[in-house]
Protein backbone atom coordinates (compact mmCIF):
# COMPACT_ATOMS: atom_id res chain seq x y z
CA UNK A 1 0.00 0.00 0.00
CA UNK A 2 1.36 3.41 -0.98
CA UNK A 3 1.60 5.78 1.98
CA UNK A 4 1.40 9.49 1.27
CA UNK A 5 3.44 11.71 3.56
CA UNK A 6 0.16 13.59 4.20
CA UNK A 7 -1.04 10.58 6.18
CA UNK A 8 1.91 10.30 8.51
CA UNK A 9 1.66 11.86 11.95
CA UNK A 10 4.41 14.46 12.14
CA UNK A 11 5.98 13.05 15.29
CA UNK A 12 6.56 9.66 13.62
CA UNK A 13 7.74 10.90 10.22
CA UNK A 14 11.31 10.82 8.99
CA UNK A 15 12.85 12.24 5.84
CA UNK A 16 15.01 9.13 5.61
CA UNK A 17 11.92 7.03 4.96
CA UNK A 18 10.97 8.99 1.86
CA UNK A 19 11.86 7.76 -1.60
CA UNK A 20 15.04 9.35 -2.95
CA UNK A 21 13.60 9.69 -6.45
CA UNK A 22 12.74 13.23 -7.54
CA UNK A 23 9.60 11.92 -9.23
CA UNK A 24 8.22 10.59 -5.96
CA UNK A 25 9.50 11.95 -2.61
CA UNK A 26 6.80 10.01 -0.75
CA UNK A 27 7.14 7.36 1.95
CA UNK A 28 8.78 4.39 0.26
CA UNK A 29 6.69 1.46 -0.89
CA UNK A 30 8.61 -1.83 -1.06
CA UNK A 31 11.94 -0.07 -0.27
CA UNK A 32 14.99 -1.27 -2.16
CA UNK A 33 18.57 -0.05 -2.53
CA UNK A 34 20.87 0.64 -5.44
CA UNK A 35 24.41 -0.88 -5.48
CA UNK A 36 25.70 2.15 -3.58
CA UNK A 37 23.14 1.97 -0.80
CA UNK A 38 20.60 4.66 -1.81
CA UNK A 39 17.01 3.71 -1.01
CA UNK A 40 13.95 4.08 -3.25
CA UNK A 41 10.50 2.66 -3.79
CA UNK A 42 10.77 -0.43 -5.97
CA UNK A 43 8.64 1.07 -8.74
CA UNK A 44 10.74 4.28 -8.83
CA UNK A 45 13.99 2.35 -9.09
CA UNK A 46 12.60 0.12 -11.83
CA UNK A 47 11.36 3.17 -13.76
CA UNK A 48 14.80 4.81 -13.60
CA UNK A 49 16.58 1.63 -14.67
CA UNK A 50 14.25 1.18 -17.65
CA UNK A 51 14.67 4.78 -18.81
CA UNK A 52 18.31 5.61 -17.93
CA UNK A 53 20.01 2.41 -16.73
CA UNK A 54 21.12 4.37 -13.68
CA UNK A 55 20.24 4.93 -10.05
CA UNK A 56 17.46 7.56 -9.67
CA UNK A 57 19.78 9.71 -7.53
CA UNK A 58 21.54 12.01 -10.01
CA UNK A 59 24.49 12.43 -7.63
CA UNK A 60 24.96 8.67 -7.37
CA UNK A 61 25.31 7.60 -11.00
CA UNK A 62 25.44 3.87 -10.23
CA UNK A 63 24.78 1.98 -13.45
CA UNK A 64 22.09 -0.68 -13.38
CA UNK A 65 20.21 -2.73 -15.94
CA UNK A 66 16.84 -4.44 -16.05
CA UNK A 67 18.33 -7.83 -15.15
CA UNK A 68 19.77 -6.54 -11.87
CA UNK A 69 17.70 -7.58 -8.88
CA UNK A 70 17.42 -4.65 -6.42
CA UNK A 71 18.13 -5.52 -2.82
CA UNK A 72 15.14 -5.12 -0.46
CA UNK A 73 15.88 -2.73 2.41
CA UNK A 74 14.37 -4.70 5.27
CA UNK A 75 15.50 -2.25 7.94
CA UNK A 76 13.71 0.65 6.25
CA UNK A 77 10.68 -1.55 5.59
CA UNK A 78 10.51 -2.35 9.29
CA UNK A 79 10.64 1.34 10.23
CA UNK A 80 7.95 2.20 7.69
CA UNK A 81 5.71 -0.55 9.06
CA UNK A 82 5.97 1.11 12.48
CA UNK A 83 4.99 4.59 11.25
CA UNK A 84 1.79 5.92 12.80
CA UNK A 85 -0.59 7.12 10.10
CA UNK A 86 -4.12 8.40 9.73
CA UNK A 87 -6.67 6.27 7.88
CA UNK A 88 -5.73 6.23 4.16
CA UNK A 89 -9.28 7.31 3.26
CA UNK A 90 -8.41 10.78 4.62
CA UNK A 91 -5.51 11.21 2.18
CA UNK A 92 -5.12 14.82 1.07
CA UNK A 93 -7.88 16.12 3.35
CA UNK A 94 -6.10 16.37 6.69
CA UNK A 95 -6.02 19.82 8.24
CA UNK A 96 -3.94 20.21 11.39
CA UNK A 97 -4.20 16.50 12.18
CA UNK A 98 -7.95 16.65 12.83
CA UNK A 99 -10.62 14.66 11.03
CA UNK A 100 -13.75 16.29 9.72
CA UNK A 101 -17.17 14.90 10.60
CA UNK A 102 -17.28 12.73 7.47
CA UNK A 103 -13.81 11.21 7.88
CA UNK A 104 -12.47 8.15 9.65
CA UNK A 105 -10.73 8.87 12.96
CA UNK A 106 -8.58 5.71 12.92
CA UNK A 107 -4.86 6.06 13.62
CA UNK A 108 -2.45 3.16 13.68
CA UNK A 109 0.73 1.57 12.36
CA UNK A 110 1.26 1.14 8.62
CA UNK A 111 1.38 -2.64 9.12
CA UNK A 112 -2.21 -2.56 10.41
CA UNK A 113 -3.65 -0.22 7.77
CA UNK A 114 -4.72 -2.84 5.23
CA UNK A 115 -6.60 -4.84 7.87
CA UNK A 116 -8.32 -1.63 8.97
CA UNK A 117 -9.37 -0.79 5.40
CA UNK A 118 -11.13 -4.14 5.07
CA UNK A 119 -13.72 -2.90 7.57
CA UNK A 120 -13.40 0.89 7.43
CA UNK A 121 -16.80 2.54 6.97
CA UNK A 122 -15.24 5.34 4.92
CA UNK A 123 -13.73 3.21 2.16
CA UNK A 124 -15.41 3.97 -1.16
CA UNK A 125 -16.85 0.86 -2.81
CA UNK A 126 -18.72 0.11 -6.03
CA UNK A 127 -22.44 -0.49 -6.09
CA UNK A 128 -22.96 -4.13 -7.05
CA UNK A 129 -26.19 -3.52 -8.97
CA UNK A 130 -25.67 -4.18 -12.68
CA UNK A 131 -25.24 -0.94 -14.71
CA UNK A 132 -24.91 1.26 -11.62
CA UNK A 133 -21.65 3.21 -11.86
CA UNK A 134 -21.92 4.98 -8.51
CA UNK A 135 -19.32 4.60 -5.78
CA UNK A 136 -20.31 5.20 -2.17
CA UNK A 137 -18.76 4.99 1.25
CA UNK A 138 -19.17 1.62 2.92
CA UNK A 139 -21.21 3.23 5.72
CA UNK A 140 -23.68 4.55 3.10
CA UNK A 141 -23.81 1.39 1.00
CA UNK A 142 -26.98 -0.18 2.40
CA UNK A 143 -28.87 3.10 2.13
CA UNK A 144 -27.74 3.46 -1.48
CA UNK A 145 -28.76 -0.10 -2.34
CA UNK A 146 -32.22 0.55 -0.93
CA UNK A 147 -32.57 3.56 -3.22
CA UNK A 148 -30.48 2.60 -6.25
CA UNK A 149 -32.43 3.06 -9.49
CA UNK A 150 -30.70 -0.06 -10.86
CA UNK A 151 -31.90 -2.35 -8.05
CA UNK A 152 -34.23 -5.22 -8.94
CA UNK A 153 -37.80 -4.89 -7.68
CA UNK A 154 -40.99 -6.84 -8.19
CA UNK A 155 -44.22 -5.37 -9.48
CA UNK A 156 -46.85 -5.04 -6.74
CA UNK A 157 -49.48 -6.60 -8.97
CA UNK A 158 -47.74 -9.28 -11.05
CA UNK A 159 -44.74 -11.65 -10.69
CA UNK A 160 -42.54 -9.67 -13.12
CA UNK A 161 -39.23 -8.29 -11.80
CA UNK A 162 -37.38 -5.33 -13.30
CA UNK A 163 -35.04 -2.43 -12.62
CA UNK A 164 -36.57 0.14 -10.30
CA UNK A 165 -36.15 2.83 -12.95
CA UNK A 166 -38.47 0.82 -15.23
CA UNK A 167 -41.19 0.29 -12.64
CA UNK A 168 -43.23 3.38 -13.50
CA UNK A 169 -43.42 2.55 -17.21
CA UNK A 170 -44.27 -1.07 -16.39
CA UNK A 171 -47.07 -0.07 -14.05
CA UNK A 172 -48.71 1.86 -16.91
CA UNK A 173 -49.05 -1.31 -18.96
CA UNK A 174 -49.22 -4.09 -16.35
CA UNK A 175 -52.31 -6.20 -17.05
CA UNK A 176 -52.69 -7.00 -13.34
CA UNK A 177 -52.89 -3.38 -12.19
CA UNK A 178 -56.32 -2.68 -10.63
CA UNK A 179 -58.23 0.26 -12.15
CA UNK A 180 -61.52 1.93 -11.38
CA UNK A 181 -64.12 1.45 -14.08
CA UNK A 182 -64.00 4.64 -16.18
CA UNK A 183 -67.83 4.59 -16.27
CA UNK A 184 -67.87 4.51 -12.47
CA UNK A 185 -70.21 1.55 -12.36
CA UNK A 186 -70.77 0.06 -8.91
CA UNK A 187 -69.96 -3.31 -7.45
CA UNK A 188 -72.16 -5.28 -5.03
CA UNK A 189 -71.17 -3.02 -2.13
CA UNK A 190 -72.10 0.16 -3.96
CA UNK A 191 -68.48 1.19 -4.43
CA UNK A 192 -66.97 2.04 -7.82
CA UNK A 193 -66.04 -1.25 -9.45
CA UNK A 194 -62.33 -2.13 -9.61
CA UNK A 195 -61.21 -4.10 -12.68
CA UNK A 196 -57.78 -5.42 -13.66
CA UNK A 197 -56.31 -3.58 -16.64
CA UNK A 198 -56.15 -6.79 -18.62
CA UNK A 199 -59.89 -7.36 -18.07
CA UNK A 200 -61.03 -3.77 -18.57
CA UNK A 201 -61.85 -4.01 -22.28
CA UNK A 202 -64.03 -7.07 -21.75
CA UNK A 203 -65.69 -5.45 -18.73
CA UNK A 204 -66.62 -2.36 -20.74
CA UNK A 205 -67.86 -4.44 -23.67
CA UNK A 206 -69.83 -7.13 -21.81
CA UNK A 207 -70.34 -6.37 -18.13
CA UNK A 208 -70.49 -2.64 -17.48
CA UNK A 209 -74.13 -1.57 -17.13
CA UNK A 210 -73.27 1.98 -18.14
Amino acid sequence: MKISSLLVKSESASEYLKCGSSRCNEIMKAPVTCPRGHSFSLTCLEHSVRSTNKCPDSQCGAEMNATDLPCPNLAVRGMIDELVIYCPTTQGRRQGGRASDDECVWQGAVRDAENHLEDCDFVVIDCDNLNCDLQVKRCEFEQHKDNCVERIVACDHCPEEMKFRLLTSHSKRCTRTPLFCPNQCSDSTGMTRVVLRGDLAQHLADDCPK
